[in-house]
């Protein structure tokens, strides 16, 4: 078992909420925080359910350092204060390649994502302040932290 550490930061969006009489109430903060004054938020600890798969996107045996470095990353989850959820995510990303992605993505993604090393799939369940389906696309670094401890 390897031990793994994400950073991530992001843009997220939360769909349709559940009618008045299921939906959490608001938790108002001033306007210059958020641009409705309302919060949201889910979070898992080691103790949730979850699983998930990993897609080799090269020839060779993937090591643990091979999902170190860059990543984008999809997620989404629904649910009333306990959720379900699921992400994708690329690993390996070559970070030179970020920055011209961001500008122009039509010519830079096909050469940003045949840089990744491997696909991640994963599903699970978290618990928070959400009433709803939510959505969001990340970009972050993972670090090899080496063994798993317990």
């Amino acid at each position: 078992m390897y031990e793994f550490s994400y950073r991530n930061g992001g843009v997220g969006m939360a769909g349709i909420r559940l009618p008045s009489r299921f939906r959490l109430p608001d938790i108002k903060l001033p306007n210059f925080i958020t641009k409705n004054g309302t919060i949201a938020g889910t979070g898992a600890t080691r103790d949730f359910d979850g699983g998930g798969v990993i897609y080799r996107l090269r020839d060779k045996e993937l090591k643990p350092e091979d999902f170190s470095g860059m990543t984008l990353w999809l997620d989404g989850s629904a649910g009333l204060l306990v959720a379900g959820g699921g992400s994708i995510f690329f690993t390996g990303l070559d970070q030179r390649l970020l920055v011209p992605w961001l500008f122009n993505p039509g010519i830079f993604g096909n050469l940003l994502f045949a840089s990744a090393t491997a696909l991640v799939i994963l599903g699970g369940d978290s618990e928070g302040l959400i009433d709803g389906p939510s959505f969001g696309l990340m970009i972050g670094h993972i670090s090899y932290d080496g063994g798993y401890t317990e």
